[in-house]
């Protein structure tokens, strides 16, 4: 099978390098990807993977978000808890 190949200059998030996707994204992206050229590939058939793996693939995903979603939240929580607790002492050294 035969696919095109669109390369470009990706200056995205301040950081430059090459980009390669399968599709024209020059009209989308005009300021973050220079188009560069396109090149004509031969690749074997793509032949799908079976509903199990791709239910696994989504699981792992789902997981690792849940996860990133956890260390958030707990770095915030503990962000509040040093406020709390700052908040604590300056009541507590005011004279009486």
């Amino acid at each position: 099978m035969k696919i095109t190949l669109w390369i470009y200059w990706n200056t995205m998030f301040g950081e430059s390098s090459i980009s390669v996707y399968e599709r024209d994204l020059s009209q989308a992206y005009h300021s973050e990807y220079i188009f560069l050229y396109t090149e004509e590939v031969e690749i074997q058939a793509i032949v799908k993977p079976d509903d199990d793996f791709l239910r696994g693939k989504m699981v792992d995903n789902l997981q690792a978000k849940k996860s990133a979603i956890q260390a958030e939240s707990h770095m915030k929580i503990k962000a509040i808890d040093e406020q709390i607790q700052q908040l604590l002492c300056i009541e507590n050294k005011e004279p009486a």
